[in-house]
């Protein structure tokens, strides 16, 4: 495997990690039997309490197995998760490694270029706002 100087990811504990830009890491079993099989990608609806009021898409190959591991992907501003994952190939490779995508998704109400709100107190810290969105999301998959 090609050696690249990745950005240090974000824990969010228990071992789940953000990842920014294109490098990927995986994390712990996700237990995707919950979700139907039939369409390999799905609109998470109800993730939790989701106090970051953010959307939230997931991309399971048909080569993923059980308990197989997930990657968290972050768009950028001005981006949206569909049209990150179309121009980065995620998905693509997903499909070669065996491994279930999540991309949150930043909405428009909540910062008018798309941005997450890490510069935010209520957004940037554990246990409120978009991270424990993002923590609703992975354990839905338990």
């Amino acid at each position: 495997m090609e050696s690249h100087n990745a950005p240090a990811p974000i824990s969010l504990g228990r071992g789940v990690f953000v990842v920014f830009s294109q490098y990927w890491l995986t994390h712990r079993s996700f237990y995707a039997n919950i979700f139907n099989y039939q369409r390999s990608s799905l609109r998470l609806g109800n993730f939790g309490t989701d106090p970051g009021s953010l959307s939230a898409d997931i991309y399971i190959p048909e080569n993923f197995p059980k308990n197989g591991p997930l990657v968290v992907v972050l768009h950028g501003s001005t981006q949206s998760a569909e049209s990150y994952d179309i121009g980065s190939g995620w998905s693509t490779l997903a499909d070669e490694c065996g491994i279930a995508l999540l991309f949150p998704g930043q909405r428009r109400t909540n910062n008018l270029i798309g941005s997450f709100n890490w510069f935010e107190t209520g957004d940037s810290q554990r246990g409120g706002g978009e991270p424990l969105s993002i923590r609703h999301m992975i354990k839905t998959g338990r």
